[in-house]
């Protein structure tokens, strides 16, 4: 099956946190040696808010529910490629009169 796309918009200023898996092994000298840790040593982690009418969230709500934080899905960072990701879980907040603050972190997942 292939991978659904997440096509809503982030908030503006959300800032993602890109790491990298490496292996090293310190010698008695202060030598360090350092090597990437398999071939997807580079992953992103982001941070994602909408705000917004119950009625514009509520689809969101579907989406992150529907892949159960198991399933990945396709989705481009700010300044990214797209890619996989993962979304564990999420916080609802109400923003006062009809507006709703989803909160969520979606996290680069190489496998569906």
């Amino acid at each position: 099956m292939a991978a659904e796309i997440f096509a809503w918009g982030a908030k503006v200023g959300d800032q993602g946190v890109i790491t990298f898996a490496t292996d090293s092994a310190a010698f008695g000298d202060g030598y360090e040696q350092t090597a990437a840790a398999g071939i997807n040593n580079k992953s992103g982690s982001w941070p994602y808010t909408y705000v917004g009418p119950i009625n514009e969230v509520q689809p969101i709500i579907d989406f992150l529910d529907a892949h159960a934080g198991a399933v990945s899905f396709l989705w481009t960072p700010p300044f990214g490629v797209q890619g996989l990701y993962k979304c564990a879980g999420y916080n609802l907040t109400p923003n006062g009169g009809p507006l709703v603050q989803l909160t969520a972190t979606f996290k680069q997942s190489f496998s569906s």
